[in-house]
């Protein structure tokens, strides 16, 4: 179980609101500060009590280029074949659909 989750509270202009980033559908809203921690509490605490004992928010402790280079390679050859190698050069024709420039 973990234990740490996340909550953001913000002023608005009908009062406060508040969530968790880690729980789905966690959004509150209320007046006063006092009622909307209360609220966040009450979801907060379900989400803790709910939450499977091998399951916890996903966090990641490595650095995103480990990250970034396991997804790499998972990708298989045939699709990184297909990819454009001009990507950058082109970015307009990729994205744009204008005609491809002569480099």
């Amino acid at each position: 179980m973990p234990d740490r989750i996340s909550i953001v509270i913000e002023k608005n202009e009908q009062g406060y609101a508040a969530y968790s980033p880690e729980i789905a559908d966690s959004q509150v809203q209320g007046s006063s500060f006092e009622d909307v921690t209360a609220q966040i509490q009450v979801r907060a605490k379900d989400y803790l009590e709910h939450l499977p004992a091998d399951e916890s928010p996903q966090t990641n402790d490595r650095p995103i280029w480990e990250t970034f280079e396991d997804f790499a390679n998972s990708i298989p050859e045939e699709v990184l074949a297909k990819l454009p190698t001009d990507g950058a050069e082109q970015h307009d024709h990729y994205i744009y659909g204008t005609p491809k420039r002569s480099v």
